[in-house]
């Protein structure tokens, strides 16, 4: 198979897709200090910033919604058949360039998610 009939894949609307699946009832907030965390410590950092306040009162199921498509986003850059962000993370940090791919798509996505958290308050 040449590489010309190899499908291409528009990831930023991918990213603008998932941020649309995630956005509601989210704070505005918590998508700001995940884009913080994201872009000062890295995508690591941003799942287990997510992790944490999954286990507050009240946030579990917008959370794990954004979980969800955190991992959907991060399988962009690397097919594979890990359930949680944590898992496709694991795998995609042997490869410098995915892993760096993968940080700007999720920083893409939480653009994209902030924008839908705005337009639907």
């Amino acid at each position: 198979m040449s590489a010309a009939s190899v499908p291409l894949k528009n990831l930023d609307f991918e990213c603008f897709s998932q941020a649309e699946k995630a956005s509601a009832t989210l704070d505005e907030k918590l998508v700001g200090d995940a884009m913080a965390v994201l872009t000062r410590q890295g995508p690591f950092a941003c799942v287990l910033y997510l992790e944490s306040e999954a286990h507050k009162k009240g946030q579990a199921e917008k959370v794990n919604k954004v979980l969800g498509s955190v991992s959907e986003v991060l399988k962009l850059v690397d097919s594979t058949t890990a359930e949680t962000p944590g898992k496709v993370l694991e795998k995609i940090q042997k490869d410098l360039p995915k892993l760096l791919l993968a940080q700007r798509l999720l920083l893409q996505f939480f653009t994209y998610l902030r924008y839908q958290v705005k337009a639907n308050q």
